[in-house]
């Protein structure tokens, strides 16, 4: 394990210092034991062997702090893991401003990887995807096999691709509504409008509601 430590390129980036006390040794050992336990059932059990040769070797103060430190692994699981952020292409026209602010406010959040295409037809981009009309808008995006529709928050489209509605292909903001990302009025303004999920045939249900 100590070889593994030394080895691992990802170690300055985990952040599972949990105990104030606790000594560098402990917070790296805790950190990396989090990362080798998600990866196989063969990791995991190389990871207990490690943990409890350690807790033989250590004198009563030193356990103590060491079983402290090692609640961090039921407490914090995912503490040394970055975000793994979800790559999102975007069509849209050259000339539209709004389309470009709304793809600025996905990139401020950190669980969405946006991509942009300017095309010169989005009309048929639509139309190929399958973008009822209904809901259509100004821009359109795909995220895997979902798609997104208009000025849709970023996160609505993060918690509607953590558990997307059954049945439901994406999410929509219909037209332009002022106050949505993208859409940002100088005075503040700030219209109602709601996030709809909808399905191949175009029918809808509320998502989110803005106001």
């Amino acid at each position: 394990m100590s070889e593994n430590v030394q080895a691992s390129t990802g170690a300055t980036d985990l952040c599972c210092h949990t105990y104030v006390s606790a000594t560098r040794q402990v917070e790296t050992s805790v950190g990396l034991s989090i990362v080798y336990w998600k990866k196989s059932a063969n990791t995991r059990r190389k990871t207990l062997r490690y943990w409890i040769r350690m807790l033989a070797s250590y004198q009563k103060p030193s356990r103590r702090l060491l079983i402290t430190s090692l609640s961090a692994l039921a407490v914090t699981p995912a503490c040394a893991a970055k975000p793994t952020r979800t790559a999102i292409h975007v069509y849209r026209d050259a000339a539209c401003g709004c389309c470009g602010a709304w793809v600025a406010s996905l990139q401020t959040n950190e669980w969405l990887k946006p991509s942009v295409e300017i095309v010169a037809d989005i009309a048929s981009v639509k139309r190929r995807l399958g973008i009822p009309e209904s809901v259509s808008s100004c821009h359109t995006a795909t995220a895997g096999k979902f798609l997104i529709e208009g000025h849709v928050p970023a996160e609505d489209i993060v918690r509607y691709l953590s558990a997307p509605l059954e049945g439901t292909v994406g999410l929509a903001v219909p037209g332009m509504p002022i106050g949505s990302p993208g859409m940002e009025a100088p005075d503040g303004r700030r219209d109602p409008y709601d996030v709809l999920a909808f399905d191949k045939r175009g029918r809808t249900r509320v998502f989110a509601h803005h106001t």
